[in-house]
């Protein structure tokens, strides 16, 4: 049993925002082993009693021990925060290459103008805030992957309330006055929050869901 192989699939989210998070790295035994995709996705093999580390830039690594086959695993990825050191600025300082850099940004929004034209199955929205005016040529290659795209607009589609009321900074001061949070602090309940009631995020009533959060924040923690 101690060398029997595992088969691990799940997908990698924001802790806070619980956005898909996408190009996970994940090492097994010290040795990488999968990615996440683009959705957040990721699949690998391993034996029983193996852990699994799971790394991004800008968050914390997480660590998981595996004793069974798990189809629906989902892995939360704390942001890590680090403050810069000051840096001191000159006046009239033009970096040079500066106009360079000018034309590569107007250059690098041309991707995205991809018009929908008369294709019933054209995607005009995706994620938080982002807007594509026509279907991604990614996504087209199959019916397959149609399917899984698909699947991926549902969950964003399902937890748009709950998403929307995080993305409040009306709620986020409201709840941090109410119960003294630092802005550190705030993230790190709504971290927990989101680990110990995974489903909360697939409420569709913004009151209940701003309702759920005032309970667990008014939870003293030992």
């Amino acid at each position: 049993m101690a060398h029997a192989q595992l088969t691990i699939t799940g997908i990698t989210r924001d802790s806070v925002t619980l956005e898909p998070l996408p190009f996970v790295s994940i090492q097994v035994a010290g040795k990488a082993r999968a990615m996440s995709n683009i959705d957040g996705k990721f699949t690998f093999t391993c034996h029983i009693g193996d852990s699994s580390a799971y790394t991004h830039m800008g968050y914390r690594k997480k660590f998981k021990v595996h004793f069974k086959n798990e189809i629906s695993l989902t892995v939360l990825l704390g942001e890590s925060v680090h403050l810069l050191k000051s840096v001191t600025f000159i006046d009239n300082y033009k970096p040079q290459g500066s106009e360079n850099w000018k034309d590569a940004v107007q250059f690098y929004k041309s991707p995205f103008k991809n018009p929908v034209g008369t294709d019933p199955n054209a995607v005009q929205t995706f994620g938080v805030g982002g807007s594509i005016s026509g279907a991604l040529s990614y996504f087209s290659k199959s019916e397959k992957d149609r399917r899984k795209y698909q699947k991926v607009v549902e969950d964003q589609n399902a937890t748009a309330t709950y998403r929307e009321v995080l993305a409040s900074d009306e709620v986020k001061q409201d709840l941090m006055k109410m119960y003294s949070f630092t802005e550190a602090e705030y993230y790190k309940k709504i971290e927990k929050f989101n680990i110990q009631y995974p489903q909360a995020a697939y409420i569709k009533d913004r009151n209940e869901v701003i309702n759920r959060l005032i309970q667990f924040f008014a939870i003293k923690e030992k």
